[in-house]
Formats: structure tokens, sequence, C-alpha cells
């Protein structure tokens, strides 16, 4: 079984119907609201986690599968994943993992996709890589409320290491 197959068992094998309508209410999947759509299948972040630690060495190109999932949290455990392997990365894998969240920001679409991994890849990565900084000016003008709030987290990154000036640069485009 390939990791893609074998994660989405190991994520099922966790899911709870009842957990998945109460998050669905949680998360705001109504008509008209911010999560409109958006589908659960009733697993809790424990096991997400579990399930991440289990699969740390999932491949990119499985990782960016599971992202395009429709269900929220199999989005949530690429993003882990990837959370988890920048923090273990080399720069080029830091890098490589930085341009892989940004090309799918569109999947980054609830606010604790954004909050359990932006202020790690975006915000960590900016942190390190000043010449690309403009990129939150990017995300905070953007028509997404998702990738405005990247630009915010994003700035935890910048709080943590003391530099307040991208902080206030992004509260000001805000």
């Amino acid at each position: 079984m390939n990791g893609l197959n074998s994660i989405k068992q190991d994520l099922l094998s966790v899911s709870n119907k009842d957990k998945a309508k109460l998050l669905s209410r949680f998360f705001k999947t109504g008509p008209g609201q911010y999560g409109e759509g958006d589908v659960f299948a009733g697993i809790v972040v424990p096991d997400i986690r579990k399930v991440v630690k289990k699969h740390r060495d999932m491949k990119f190109s499985d990782i960016v599968k599971l992202l395009h999932s429709r269900e929220h949290e199999f989005r949530l455990t690429a993003l882990l994943l990837l959370v988890y392997k920048y923090s273990k990365g080399s720069d080029e894998e830091k890098k490589k993992i930085y341009d892989i969240y940004l090309a799918n920001t569109k999947w980054i679409n609830n606010w604790d996709l954004v909050d359990l991994s932006a202020p790690h890849i975006i915000g960590g990565y900016l942190v390190s890589n000043n010449k690309e900084k403009k990129i939150l000016e990017r995300l905070a003008r953007s028509s997404s409320l998702w990738e405005r709030r990247i630009a915010v987290l994003a700035t935890f990154a910048f709080i943590r290491s003391g530099d307040y000036k991208e902080v206030f640069k992004i509260a000001e485009m805000l």
C-alpha cells in the first residue's frame, strides 16, 4: 500500500461521524459562513498528530495530494507533515516546503490550518530570508481571508525573533 492510501486509511480508522457533525458546526461550514462547504471526517488533533508521527517520512508529492483532499483533517495532516519536515529540513528542503505552501494556499482555508502552519513555515522561512519578505505584503493585500491570515500569523515568527518592524508593516496594511 502506498504512503497516500496508508495515511488516509490510518486517518479514517480514527474518524467519528458524531465528532464530524460537531466540528462542522464549530468551524462554521454552513451557507454564508467562513468555512462554507468544508468537509469534516471527525478526527481530533491528538489522533492526527499520532498519524503524522507514523508517516513523517511521506514523500512531498503524496503530502501535496493529501493537502488537496476535501476532508479538512486530511489537509491539516498534510500541513503538520510539512511543519515537521520544515523543522528537520535542510535549507533546500525548507525552501521547497515554503514554495509548496505558497502554491497551495487555496487549500489552507480555515483558521486552524493557517494557525498551526503559517508561523512555522512562512514565518520561519522569512525570518531567515530577508529578501523574500515582500510576499507578506502580497498575502496581506490578498482578497482571500485565509491568505491575509497567513500574513498575520507568519509575523509570529518575527515577534519570537524580536523583529517587530515586519509586524507593524503588516498591521498597517490590514
